[in-house]
This record gives structure tokens, C-alpha cells and sequence, in this order.
């Protein structure tokens, strides 16, 4: 434990002032460079992310949201050092996504499906639903689409070998083919995304992948679009599954998707 010696009493002598001017002169050659010599001022680290407790996200209605990234606490010096966004500031963000139907409306509709929703279904929807829907949004598709691949592909990242190598070349909850689709695109996506970071999920990488499979699927529905909604997720999902035949995955995953849309409405759907 640190001393506290704000109130302790100092008697001030010649040699203290002395010693007191010269740190002074230090401290402000450290953090406003040398003129003379021309370096730059030092940079004080941040301590290690690993080594702090995560912070509260309040007033999200997320179940369990609690956890996100370790607040960066740089050491205290005159000049100021780059923070990450405060929890507030991300339970902002979160609050202001843009939802169409309410979170409450939706949990009530999958209780209401239970020929549709398992209770593990809604226990993951309830966990992700924040992502979904803003990378949803980002993207032009419905948010149930993202969260059928997300089940479909890992059980909604309930998979060890999804994110340790075992899978190769595939990883991920959404089991991103790495060779084809690289970080590079993944960063790309998650773009205007990344307070998503502050959701707590399975897996520090789901928000990022969520978007990258986001971005995979919607030009390929876009591109079939003209043949109506539900083959142009069909279409989608045979070019994002491999299943070229379309009558395995790619089908179960485009009739869920058409169970989804009568329930919740699809933004690929004009309303009548």
C-alpha cells in the first residue's frame, strides 16, 4: 500500500529546494523534450491490459454484460496519455444501436416460438444480441441471420477448436477461411464497430468475427436479390457453407432464416 504523505509536514531547507528545482527541471525536460538535443519527449507505457480487472458496463439490458476490455491505466504525468473509451462511453454507444423491434419484444417473441427457439437459443441471443443487430445494421441484413450461422457453425462459439487451431483453415465462431479471407479484411469490416468490444461475449474475437461474416454474406445476397428474399439468402448461404447443391446446410439455414422473418420481419422484405 502506498504512503500517504499529503499531510505530513516538511521542513523546507536550502538543500531540498535545491534538490526540488533540478527534479523539476527533469520533469519538464522528460516530458517537453530537449530543445538542445532534440529528443523526444518519454513515453510512459501503459500497464499491461492482463494485469486489471474488467470494468462494469451499467445500465445495459445485455444479460451478464459486465466484462469488457481492462481500462488503460497509463502512469500520472503532466502531459496526457491516449485512454481507451470509458465504459461509459461504450454503454452509450451500445444503448444508442439502432433497434427496430425492442429487446424485450424480441426475447418475448423467441419464448413465444419454442418450435423455432431452444432455451439455449435464447440464452445466446440474449448474450450476442448487441452485435448482432449493429452488425446488422452496418451491413443492410437481418440480425437472425448472423445468429443462425453463429449457431450453426460453433453452437455460438461453444468450441474449443473453433479458436485454437484445430479447425484450420477455418476459425472462429463464424469459421472464417483464413486463407481467403485474412485479419486485414476482418479489421476492414469491424470498422465503426469496435465499442462492440464491450459486450461480453464467449470469445475476445466474436464482435470482429461477427462482422467479417457479415461482410462475406451481404454482397452475395445483394447480388441475388432479384430473385427474391429467400433465394438470394439461400444463394448466400450455398457460397458461404460450400453447399453447392443446396440442399444441405445452405437449405436448413434459408428455411430457419424464413421461420426468423415471419416472426421479426426482414429488412429484406418491403413492407406491404
Amino acid at each position: 500500500m502506498e504512503k500517504d504523505v499529503s499531510r505530513q509536514r516538511f521542513t523546507i531547507r536550502k538543500r531540498d529546494l535545491v534538490i526540488g528545482t533540478a527534479f523539476a527541471a527533469a520533469i519538464a525536460v522528460g516530458v517537453k523534450g530537449n530543445p538542445a538535443t532534440g529528443k523526444e519527449p518519454y513515453k510512459y507505457a501503459p500497464y499491461p491490459q492482463s494485469d486489471l480487472k474488467p470494468f462494469v458496463l451499467p445500465g445495459t439490458n445485455v444479460q451478464d454484460n459486465e466484462r469488457g476490455p481492462g481500462k488503460i491505466l497509463s502512469v500520472v504525468v503532466p502531459s496526457p496519455v491516449p485512454q481507451e473509451p470509458s465504459a461509459d462511453k461504450i454503454r452509450k454507444q451500445l444503448e444508442n444501436i439502432n433497434v427496430s423491434t425492442p429487446f424485450d419484444n424480441v426475447v418475448y417473441e423467441m419464448q413465444s416460438h419454442p418450435e423455432v427457439f431452444s432455451q439455449k437459443d435464447i440464452t445466446d441471443i440474449k448474450m450476442y444480441y448487441p452485435i448482432y443487430k449493429a452488425v446488422a445494421d452496418k451491413f443492410n441484413i437481418d440480425w437472425y441471420l448472423i445468429w443462425i450461422n453463429h449457431e450453426g457453425e460453433t453452437g455460438a462459439s461453444n468450441s474449443k477448436i473453433a479458436f485454437n487451431g484445430g479447425s484450420y483453415p477455418y476459425f472462429g465462431g463464424w469459421q472464417r477461411d483464413v486463407r481467403m479471407w485474412p485479419e486485414s479484411f476482418v479489421a476492414n469490416a469491424f470498422k465503426g464497430l469496435e465499442y462492440l468490444q464491450g459486450v461480453k461475449t464467449r470469445n475476445k474475437t466474436d464482435a470482429r468475427e461477427a462482422a467479417a461474416m457479415a461482410a462475406q454474406v451481404a454482397p452475395n445476397i445483394k447480388q441475388y436479390l432479384n430473385l427474391g428474399p429467400y433465394k438470394a439468402v439461400l444463394n448466400a448461404e450455398r457460397l458461404f457453407t460450400g453447399d453447392k447443391q443446396g440442399t444441405g446446410l445452405s437449405l436448413t439455414r434459408a428455411n430457419l432464416w424464413q421461420e426468423c422473418s415471419k416472426i421479426f420481419g426482414s429488412v429484406l422484405i418491403p413492407l406491404g
